[in-house]
């Protein structure tokens, strides 16, 4: 198991304001202010592919396939937090969704590490993980870096998921560097 962030022994300063308490965390294009991911994480409205990146509740940025093509928008993937977020293919997930947590306070803890989460080149394996980095990839680092037990989550019958040992990789190595570094106090 991967030591939980935001945790005394965590891997990431946790913000001074909460960056979100609801919604779905969803990847889908680093840039981010706390302000403008404050914003977009109480929007009401669906994001908007021609809105500017705190609408659509941006909170980092990518490059897809290749570093130097991340210049262009077009290979550049987003990642977003914002209050009552969809995700747009649900249809085509194998299998029901799964409760990891009722806790608020870990659901508060994943939402904050949203913005915290490695940006790669989506699609290559730049971190050296063994796996190349995607969705699953981030959904994993997420998961186990918030402290729940992504190690014995396996996919749905039928399902696979490449990249999920990626983050879980990812997450260990984020985490065993900053637990040798002395825990975050707040203010």
């Amino acid at each position: 198991m991967v030591t939980p962030c935001g945790s005394t022994a965590g891997c990431s300063r946790p913000s001074k304001r909460p960056a979100g308490t609801g919604g779905a965390a969803t990847s889908t294009t680093p840039r981010s202010s706390s302000n403008s991911a404050e914003t977009a994480t109480r929007s009401k409205s669906p994001p908007s592919p021609d809105a500017d990146e705190a609408s659509r509740g941006v909170v980092g940025t990518g490059a897809v396939g290749s570093r130097h093509l991340g210049v262009l928008r077009l290979f550049r993937y987003e990642i977003r937090r914002w209050r009552n977020g969809s995700i747009p293919d649900l249809a085509e997930a194998t299998g029901e969704p799964r409760r990891l947590t009722t806790d608020p306070e870990v659901t508060r803890r994943l939402l904050d590490q949203v913005a915290l989460a490695p940006r790669p080149v989506w699609g290559r394996d730049d971190l050296k993980a063994g796996e190349m980095w995607n969705s699953n990839s981030l959904a994993a680092w997420l998961v186990a870096t918030t402290g729940l037990e992504a190690d014995a989550l396996q996919p749905p019958h039928g399902g696979r998921a490449p990249g999920w040992g990626a983050g879980l990789v990812v997450a260990r190595r984020t985490c065993m560097r900053s637990s040798s570094r002395a825990p975050v106090t707040g203010d």
